[in-house]
C-alpha cells in the first residue's frame, strides 16, 4: 500500500522467505529488504507510488544466502477512480540467465582473443536481409572502427586493391552461382594507405527449401605469410643469378686453363721435342747430356704446370678434408712459398694463421 506494507504474497514469496504467508502482513518493505536492500529499491518504489510503472534489475541477498539476480516490476495500484493507492510487485529469478549471459560474454572474449592471436575474423551475409555482419577481428584486419563503420554488401569490393577486384567480383558471382565453397588470396587496401593479403573462405547455408538464406565464412590476414614468400621468391632468384655467374665464371675459368695449357705446357713440351730432335743430331757425348738435361728440366716444368692446373680443376685435398683446408693449404703453396707473403685465413669469425 502507500505505506509500502505487504498486503498479499504469493506461495512462491512464502517459499523464498521460508515464512508463512502471516508473518508478512502488515510488515514494510524495509523491514524485509533490510538497510541495504531497501536503499537499492527506494527510488524504484517511489516511482511506482507516483503512478510510473518501474522496471530493474539487480544482484540481491537471497534468504538462503547466496546471492541471486532478481528482476523486479513494480505495477501502480490503481482505484477506479485512478489514484495510486499501492503497487504490486513481481519478482523473477534471473540467475540462471545472468550466469549463461556471463558465460557466452566469456565465451566471445576468448573467441576474440583467439581469432586475435590466429589472426582469422569471422563473417555472415544474410541473403534475405541483405545484413552482412563481421567479428572484431575483421574490423581490425581492415583497420576499420566497429562504432562508426557499418559494412554492407558493397564493402567487399570497395576495400579491395584495385588490381585485385574483378578477381574478387567472379568469385562471389561463382560462389552464390555454384554454391561451391570459396577460397580466395586478394589485397586489401586500409585506411591508413597500407596493403593486406587476406585469405577469404566462405560457404552457404540453406533453408528447409534447400535455397541460400545465409552465408558464413573467415577472413584470415596473411600478409606476414605472403611477405615471407616473396623473400624466399627473391632469394631464389638471386641464387639463380649467382648460379649464373658461377656458371660464366667456370667458363672463363675453362678458357684460361685451355690458354696456359696451349701456351706454357704446349711451348714447354715443343721446346721438349725440339730437344730431343737435336739431341738425336748431335755427335758429341757432352752437348748430347746437355741438351737432354735441358729437355728434362722442360718436362718437368711443364708437370709442374699440368699439377697445378689439375689443382685448380679439382683439389683432392678439399674432398678430404673440406674447404677451409683446402684453401688454407692453396693460400701456403701458391702464395706464401711462391711470393714470399704471410696470409690469414678467417673461417667461421676465426682467424687461421698460415
Amino acid at each position: 500500500d502507500m505505506n509500502q506494507r505487504y498486503r498479499f504474497v504469493n506461495q512462491r514469496f512464502e517459499q523464498a522467505y521460508d515464512l508463512p504467508r502471516s508473518e508478512f502482513f502488515g510488515k514494510q518493505v524495509r523491514e524485509l529488504l533490510g538497510p541495504e536492500g531497501y536503499a537499492a529499491a527506494e527510488g524504484h518504489i517511489t516511482a511506482a507510488l507516483a503512478g510510473d510503472p518501474v522496471s530493474y534489475e539487480g544482484l540481491f541477498d537471497h534468504p538462503d544466502r547466496t546471492a541471486r539476480w532478481l528482476r523486479l516490476d513494480y505495477v501502480p495500484d490503481r482505484e477506479p477512480a485512478g489514484d495510486v493507492h499501492g503497487f504490486v510487485g513481481m519478482i523473477t529469478d534471473i540467475t540462471e540467465r545472468k550466469q549463461a549471459e556471463e558465460e557466452l560474454r566469456r565465451s566471445k572474449e576468448r573467441l576474440e582473443e583467439a581469432q586475435r592471436t590466429a589472426q582469422i575474423g569471422d563473417w555472415e551475409y544474410d541473403i534475405l536481409a541483405g545484413k552482412t555482419t563481421w567479428s572484431a577481428e575483421v574490423y581490425r584486419i581492415f583497420g576499420l572502427d566497429p562504432d562508426t563503420y557499418v559494412p554492407n554488401s558493397k564493402s567487399d569490393e570497395m576495400l579491395c586493391h584495385p588490381d585485385d577486384t574483378e578477381a574478387l567480383r567472379r568469385a562471389f558471382d561463382e560462389f552464390f552461382a555454384s554454391g561451391e565453397p570459396m577460397d580466395l588470396d586478394y589485397r586489401i587496401a586500409t585506411p591508413k594507405g597500407t596493403f593486406k593479403f587476406i585469405r577469404r573462405r566462405g560457404r552457404l547455408i540453406l533453408d528447409e527449401q534447400g535455397s541460400p538464406s545465409l552465408a558464413i565464412g573467415t577472413i584470415e590476414d596473411i600478409t606476414e605469410r605472403k611477405e615471407a614468400e616473396q623473400r624466399v621468391l627473391e632469394h631464389q632468384h638471386r641464387l639463380q643469378a649467382l648460379a649464373s655467374q658461377l656458371t660464366l665464371a667456370e667458363e672463363r675459368e675453362r678458357r684460361r686453363i685451355a690458354r696456359e695449357l696451349h701456351d706454357e705446357v704446349g711451348q714447354r713440351l715443343t721446346f721438349a721435342r725440339m730437344g730431343l730432335a737435336s739431341a738425336r743430331e748431335t755427335a758429341s757425348e757432352g752437348q748430347r747430356e746437355a741438351i737432354l738435361e735441358d729437355v728434362s728440366q722442360a718436362v718437368r716444368q711443364a708437370i709442374g704446370d699440368i699439377r697445378d692446373l689439375i689443382f685448380d680443376l679439382s683439389s683432392p685435398l678439399m674432398d678430404e678434408v673440406g674447404l677451409a683446408a683446402a684453401l688454407e693449404e692453396w693460400m701456403e703453396e701458391q702464395v706464401g712459398k711462391k711470393y714470399g707473403l704471410q696470409t690469414e685465413f678467417v673461417h667461421d669469425g676465426q682467424r687461421l694463421h698460415l
